[in-house]
């Protein structure tokens, strides 16, 4: 009977000491695991694991730039101008004006060489620019803007550095050579219109071009740096 009671004894503090190492690990294995599960609970499920240090850093895993991110940007400041000058040509033309006498004989015609100057002004219109015109290359990490050709919107005359010579006269022929206003008017059409011939060459047009792209980079790289200061502005012509 004795030797029952002990066996019992002995048996119930085996269980006790089990019961005692289970709870002692599982209470190590709860305290182990609890930080992680807490910080697994604070953490926004919607969130990146890490974010960019640097505001100006642009990373297509976090943002994926597209032409919309930059478009308000770019063409808020095309109201300001959409007629942009990009290039000024200074440009003559040389015109022998003939004035007949009686009978329209030599002897009574009066000549002078007139040296006409004009500038002729080469725009860029920006009034179609739209987001259709902007392509976002996350790669190359550039910005695409398609823009027109260059155009030769408009020749001013410059009166003041027009050149007159001296009359050329007829044996017969006495005083200087005047024109009526209407005859005037004529000169100076014709003059601006082979003035404009002369401006219209591809070689000026190429230049013009050119010219256009440096303003635009000029006008619209600093906003896009306003988006991001890793992407740059590439134009091509339409």
């Amino acid at each position: 009977m004795a030797d029952t009671e002990k066996k019992e004894k002995k048996g119930g503090s085996m269980k006790f000491l089990k019961g005692l190492l289970i709870g002692v690990l599982i209470g190590c294995l709860v305290g182990l695991l609890m930080p992680t599960a807490v910080k697994a609970l604070r953490k926004p499920k919607n969130l990146p694991d890490t974010t960019p240090t640097e505001p100006n850093v642009v990373s297509a895993h976090y943002l994926g730039f597209t032409a919309i991110d930059f478009m308000d940007a770019i063409l808020g400041s095309t109201r300001i101008k959409e007629e942009l000058v990009v290039m000024e040509q200074d440009v003559e033309y040389v015109s022998l004006i003939t004035k007949a006498g009686f009978g329209d004989w030599a002897v009574f015609r009066k000549t002078k060489s007139v040296t006409f100057a004009g500038t002729g002004v080469y725009t860029l219109d920006l009034s179609k620019l739209d987001a259709s015109r902007i392509t976002v290359d996350d790669e190359e990490k550039t910005v695409t803007l398609k823009i027109p050709h260059t155009t030769l919107t408009y020749l001013e005359l410059r009166p003041e550095d027009m050149t007159f010579d001296d009359t050329e006269k007829g044996l017969l022929a006495f005083g200087d050579l005047k024109l009526t206003m209407e005859e005037q008017n004529a000169f100076e059409r014709l003059a601006k219109q082979n003035m404009a011939k002369k401006l219209a060459t591809q070689t000026l047009f190429t230049r013009a071009d050119g010219f256009a792209q440096m303003k635009c980079w000029e006008i619209f790289q600093p906003l896009v740096d306003t988006v991001s200061k890793e992407y740059r502005l590439v134009t091509s012509f339409e």
